[in-house]
């Protein structure tokens, strides 16, 4: 393989010999790489590929798959999209019922007051035989939004 090639391979892997360490509350902290590890690693994709004919072969072969799996990964990113879009703005207090609702929650938690709504529109559901049609207790509202900011971005990076 080229020094350039593997040179490329090796940037694009590291990307600057930083990795990333996902910790609670997903928090990123970046940490640099050994001089060690950076130079194992560099060894490794000096060694990779003999010929050059082989690795356009391994190339040719990934992009095809690529191509398909890619399209298949934009069209399910689009749909949860679509699908997280629906909850994505809080809704708005019914004037009827929001005193009772708030009493409750305050009562036996907003967690089980949520699960609780859940399981009884099952049941009620189960009669009709629409099992399916429920409201679903979820994520909280930031997990929502920075789920849809993820998949936004992932998205805009495959338009032309």
């Amino acid at each position: 393989m080229k020094r350039s090639t593997a040179q490329f391979f090796f940037e694009m892997g590291f990307g600057a010999c930083y990795a990333e360490a996902i910790i609670r509350n997903s928090n990123k902290i970046p940490f640099a790489l050994s001089d060690a590890e950076i130079e194992r690693q560099w060894a490794i994709s000096q060694e990779a590929y003999d010929d050059p004919a082989e690795l356009d072969e391994m190339l040719a072969k990934v992009s095809a798959a690529d191509s398909d799996v890619i399209g298949k990964l934009v069209e399910a990113l689009s749909e949860a999209g679509t699908v997280l879009r629906l909850v994505e703005k809080p809704s708005e207090p019914d004037p009827d019922y929001h005193d009772r609702i708030a009493e409750l929650g305050d009562e036996i938690g907003y967690g089980a007051l949520m699960s609780g709504a859940q399981a009884a529109w099952r049941e009620a559901l189960v009669e009709y035989g629409a099992v399916g049609g429920e409201f679903v207790a979820g994520p909280c509202q930031a997990t929502v939004t920075r789920a849809l900011g993820v998949i936004r971005a992932a998205l805009a990076e495959t338009q032309p």
